[in-house]
């Protein structure tokens, strides 16, 4: 569970955004139990911080909090995780389709350089999980739409535990490939292109945690 210490920063906030990392980044599995003082503790900050952080998490729905004593991260069934990659396809789509748009230059040299780095990282799981989430974010925070890209972390937050399951011992080349056909959308100007490929990609990473979805 790897957390890094909070220093001279606004405490809850860095709370909040060092924890909802760590979780993204494979640090927590569904319904891993922690307590305040265990990740008070970790970061070198004290309970109170830690306390509020967890309460907004808890109201995003990514952590629960039973009699303020029992806290782990949330569970999600099949039928949930289902609903979720609905919105998630709808909204990153949604966003994608906006960054392309854009027509920005810059965009590709970072989704290029990324693309580059997950091939030397392809048999390293939490190196190759912050590439993907940096992947994706590039093109999400691309788009300038801060209301859809909220809801996108948070349900990027809600599903991680379970994509962690399935990444601890992957072989990356084909989601790397994945990546590079979104690339390779931008590149070539081909929003229609775009869409397949970014759909492609979401609906094996479900099927992969044995997930089936109507393509």
């Amino acid at each position: 569970m790897p957390l890094d210490k909070i220093e001279n920063k606004t405490l809850r906030q860095k709370v909040y955004e060092e924890f909802s990392e760590s979780i993204i980044n494979g640090g927590f599995l569904p319904g891993q139990k922690f307590s305040l003082k265990e990740l008070a503790e970790k970061m070198g900050v004290s309970i109170m911080p830690v306390r509020e952080a967890l309460w907004q998490l808890e109201s995003e729905k990514v952590v629960i909090i039973e009699n303020n004593k029992r806290m782990f991260i949330n569970t999600l069934n099949q039928s949930e995780l289902k609903q979720l990659y609905k919105v998630r396809l709808f909204l990153e789509t949604e966003l994608a389709e906006k960054a392309f748009d854009k027509n920005d230059n810059n965009l590709i040299s970072q989704l290029q350089e990324i693309c580059d780095e997950m091939l030397t990282k392809d048999t390293d799981p939490k190196a190759y999980l912050k590439l993907n989430k940096r992947f994706h974010f590039s093109i999400y925070r691309a788009a300038d739409n801060p209301i859809y890209l909220d809801i996108v972390k948070n349900l990027w937050l809600r599903e991680a535990p379970y994509f962690i399951i399935q990444n601890a011992s992957h072989d990356y080349k084909v989601q790397i490939e994945r990546h590079f056909n979104i690339l390779q959308a931008f590149t070539d100007g081909n929003k229609k292109e775009l869409k397949k490929a970014l759909k492609k990609d979401l609906i094996e990473a479900l099927r992969e945690i044995n997930l089936e979805v109507e393509s």
